[in-house]
């Protein structure tokens, strides 16, 4: 008897959580910036990287550490990320010299890894995007509304099936439909919770060759 009511519960529960889209990879476009006076150290361990952004000038900043801090309230999750950051320039495109390996930076809103080599390399980005939900945030509510009395009724009648479950008992049909209609509507306040999730598009990235020429 339990398992309409289990299954609709383990449906609902994705929907509680944003749909994260595949990110956008930028073009792979030359940037036109001048050229730092003084060429990169020639000592093997220091490199150029020119950082671009395919939309606004943003400021860009290298990322020393993060934390992430998690809450979980009933059916509401949600995280918090602290960034800690150190300015490299106010405004993509920019020219960098860092130390060679792996770098995270924060360009605008995005936060997006690169890798520093002894050829110079481009770093384009692409901002995150939020999408809203087609039916807002009042479906959700009204989704959660609905969601947890049922979720208790279709435990109930779940519970009173499993003691009535003698032979002929004539309870056993009342309450096995019960719960089969329970479970439909629960399945269709998750559908409501699943249609009002936002979807989230996260940052792009592409990193190629920097041609000769590009940065003068």
């Amino acid at each position: 008897m339990r398992w309409p009511g289990v299954l609709a519960f383990v449906l609902v529960l994705p929907g509680c959580a944003a749909e994260v889209l595949p990110p956008t990879d930028p073009a792979r476009v030359q940037p036109k910036i001048a050229a730092p006076a003084v060429p990169p150290p020639a000592d093997g361990k220091t490199g150029r990287i020119v950082i671009d952004s395919d939309s606004l000038p943003y400021e860009v900043r290298e990322v020393t550490g993060q934390s992430r801090q998690e809450a979980q309230i009933e059916l509401w999750h949600g995280e918090e990320e602290s960034v800690a950051s150190t300015p490299l320039c106010p405004a993509a495109p920019c020219v960098v010299d860092l130390p060679l390996g792996t770098h995270k930076f924060k360009v605008g809103n995005a936060l997006v890894s690169g890798t520093v080599t002894t050829r110079p390399t481009v770093l384009r980005v692409s901002q995150p995007e939020v999408e809203k939900s087609p039916i807002g945030t009042w479906g959700g509510a009204a989704g959660v509304g609905v969601f947890a009395p049922f979720t208790v009724l279709g435990g109930v009648l779940t519970v009173a099936a499993a003691n009535h479950s003698g032979v002929g008992d004539p309870s056993v049909p009342i309450l096995a439909g019960s719960t089969v209609v329970l479970a439909a509507l629960t399945a269709a306040s998750g559908w409501l919770v699943y249609r009002s999730r936002d979807r989230v598009r996260p940052a792009g990235t592409v990193q190629f060759k920097l041609e000769e020429g590009s940065v003068r």
